[in-house]
């Protein structure tokens, strides 16, 4: 998230900037529609950049205090893909997995 904040920021500034001009329009059907637009955009972006690092925190701690003694939270999630499911083409990826497989 950290490399993306900028993206994040100018895409979500640059859209509500163009739902301005029919949030202030007049009417019954353009305001009412730009504006819920506006607002589920910033909204997504506060939830992309406050919300998904915090959750990610939180289930990374939560995962450190449940592993096994000495095992790394990689180690696990590498336990979890089988080695056969890789294609063959794919061997130094299968080599590092298998060397943290101890296999």
């Amino acid at each position: 998230v950290v490399d993306a904040t900028r993206h994040i920021v100018s895409t979500t500034a640059t859209t509500i900037g163009g739902f301005i001009p029919l949030i202030v329009a007049g009417g019954t059907f353009w305001p009412p529609l730009a504006t819920a637009i506006a607002g589920g955009v910033a909204g997504s972006a506060i939830i992309a950049l406050y919300m998904v690092p915090t959750v990610f925190a939180l289930t990374n701690r939560a995962a450190d205090n449940f592993n096994e003694v000495g095992e790394s939270a990689p180690a696990r999630l590498a336990s979890l893909t089988p080695v056969a499911a890789l294609p063959p083409a794919n061997s130094a990826v299968r080599e590092s997995h298998e060397a943290v497989l101890g296999r």
